[in-house]
């Protein structure tokens, strides 16, 4: 079948990074029983999950980043964006959260609301999709930090970076691997203000040259094993699965995260004219579907782990090395099915 729509204006860049981050969130997920199941699989089946699960833990920050990269530019007034911007992502939210309540419930609202119905909203809504408020809380504050941005020079840029790095990734990293006692406390949404910063900086502020984007992607790739090294052998001192490096805010992962963005959208940018516009368009649809698989998967991931369609698929229900990219394929796929199908009908509620 030939897709034949017009492409617009879209850049493919953000289209196919949209597309990738997708991915790689479902395969976070889809490998996460395999990375729980450490003394009970082979040392080889784990050791590749655990490869997988460091690759894809660029996945959010690189959706922040493609976030703060356009929405961070846009020329809007309060009422224009709060109009144009809070529906896109509170109808899908509630939409996906109601149905997720739904299921976990039995489909019973006597079951929702007879113990715990607070509880059991906020621990649906927010804690099933705590992506969503810090998503929330950065849009709730672009309007004020969106012209500042735009018009601060290069050394303010780095002092924000400096003074977001030391509080946001580089105690809370030596807490955790060092026992460092400094305690504090920062919103949620404030830990991953850096990242939206960076998606416009990295955008709109800089062009990197060769040498430094080699070095990038050199530095992209050590951290990636920087952390599935570090994780396996924190597992290994424990006896058991031990997930401090794959916090999204660790060192390695802010590197490995900031380090992919500038490499990947490179990479990206430089495939477009070799790239039919068919591809490009199917690309295209598939980012379009990104919000929408991304608060549905997990769903899609939990119906294949119970067996509720009568057959079974997880990480582990065979060796890991075959279920794990078999599980990968079939939550994506019916996901993006789903999405795609359900968006012809009811676009702003699903995605």
């Amino acid at each position: 079948m030939k897709f034949t729509k017009s492409l617009g204006k879209r850049e493919f860049w953000a289209d196919a990074l949209k597309a990738l981050a997708i991915l790689l969130v479902v395969i976070l997920h889809s490998s996460a029983k395999a990375i729980y199941a450490f003394e009970s699989i082979s040392q080889l089946a784990w050791n590749f999950a655990n490869l997988l699960n460091s690759i894809s833990r660029i996945s959010v920050p690189l959706f922040i980043m493609i976030s703060g990269a356009f929405v961070l530019n846009k020329k809007e007034d309060i009422n224009q964006f709060i109009k144009k911007r809070f529906p896109r992502i509170l109808l899908p939210w509630f939409f996906w959260g109601t149905i997720q309540l739904l299921y976990n419930y039995g489909f019973s609202i006597i079951k929702i609301i007879a113990v715990n119905f607070y509880l059991k909203i906020y621990s649906t809504y927010f804690g099933g999709f705590w992506f969503m408020p810090i998503i929330l809380g950065l849009y709730l504050i672009t309007p004020i930090i969106k012209e500042y941005v735009q018009k601060t020079k290069t050394k303010d840029y780095l002092y924000f970076f400096s003074i977001w790095f030391i509080f946001a990734s580089l105690i809370p990293t030596l807490n955790k691997l060092f026992g460092v006692n400094i305690a504090y406390n920062l919103p949620p949404f404030i830990q991953y203000l850096g990242y939206y910063i960076a998606g416009y900086y990295i955008t709109h502020k800089i062009k990197i040259k060769k040498e430094i984007l080699n070095q990038t992607k050199f530095l992209f790739i050590i951290s990636i094993f920087v952390i599935a090294l570090g994780t396996a052998a924190l597992s290994k001192l424990d006896g058991q699965f031990n997930e401090t490096m794959y916090d999204y805010l660790n060192i390695p992962v802010l590197v490995s995260s900031i380090a992919g963005f500038i490499s990947i959208k490179s990479l990206l940018e430089n495939m477009k004219l070799k790239l039919s516009k068919d591809f490009r368009y199917k690309v295209s649809k598939i980012s379009n579907a990104s919000f929408g698989i991304f608060l549905s998967h997990a769903l899609i991931l939990d119906i294949l782990t119970k067996g509720k369609l009568g057959f079974t698929i997880h990480g582990t229900i065979i060796s890991p090395l075959i279920a794990v990219p078999l599980t990968i394929l079939m939550v994506f796929s019916i996901s993006a099915v789903i999405i795609l199908l359900l968006s012809k009908y009811m676009k702003r509620l699903v995605t």
